[in-house]
């Protein structure tokens, strides 16, 4: 059908300037990202529920600004209704997505807190031994505690649904990306220490192996875990450890 809104009104310039375009393509945003962090119970199934009649009431009058022959009876009608569709995802999906972000990433932190303290403790205990100065006993065994601790804290963490916001969704990649790092180094670590007795036969105990061959696996471990040891920090800042208890801290 044709549109011919009065000149000069409301309507007429929302249809004219193409602003019904623009306003569905914003109630279509603000409708997916709404229903992607809402939840399915009552309160969520009304959000998603509000957000789809938002972005259909504003479908018609845009398909015809398009071009799409579509036969309605009152053009008015039509108008109103868009304007109200589009003005009601941002006046109830924004404030949505404000309030529920920090609602949501706190459930998600408390769920995963349990098994990341104990993942960033081994890691920080990790990088405690593994300097030259260390004995190579201590070393191996904070080793054997990463391959142990850090795979079913791992899973722990994967076991969990993932946070809401993009923010939360970054710092849950940076962990596991950092985990996985750690396991790998923790096995490459001991293939390597494993090759010392061979390397340093006369060698009586682990004490007294090469300096300069434990420095170099040293260094060689600890370039393997730069970038682990970053998303590790940046997690920590996020999870803002200045609330933890003092039997808390990693």
């Amino acid at each position: 059908m044709e549109i011919d809104y009065e000149k000069g009104t409301l309507l007429w310039y929302w249809y004219e300037d193409w602003i019904v375009v623009g306003g569905f393509a914003v109630a279509l945003v603000i409708a997916v990202w709404v229903t992607g962090r809402s939840s399915w119970n009552v309160g969520g199934l009304l959000m998603k529920g509000l957000m789809i009649a938002s972005v259909l009431a504003v479908l018609p009058l845009t398909l015809i600004r398009l071009g799409v022959d579509i036969d309605v009876s009152d053009d008015s009608t039509l108008g109103y209704l868009s304007l109200v569709g589009a003005i009601g995802s941002l006046v109830i999906g924004l404030p949505y997505l404000v309030i529920s972000r920090p609602i949501k990433d706190e459930e998600w932190v408390r769920r995963i807190m349990p098994a990341y303290r104990t993942a960033a403790g081994v890691c920080a205990h990790y990088h405690n031994k593994m300097t030259v100065d260390t004995l190579a006993e201590e070393q191996m065994t904070a080793i054997s505690l990463v391959a142990q601790e850090l795979p079913p804290a791992l899973k722990a963490i994967q076991a969990n649904s993932w946070p809401r916001s993009s923010e939360a969704r970054r710092v849950r990649r940076g962990i596991e990306r950092a985990l996985r790092e750690y396991i790998s180094s923790a096995k490459l670590a001991m293939s390597l220490f494993a090759e010392l007795p061979r390397r340093h036969p006369n060698t009586a105990v682990w004490e007294s192996t090469s300096r300069d061959a434990r420095g170099a696996i040293v260094a060689r471990i600890s370039l393997e875990t730069s970038a682990a040891r970053q998303h590790m920090a940046d997690a920590t800042a996020y999870f803002n450890p200045t609330t933890w208890t003092y039997s808390e801290q990693p």
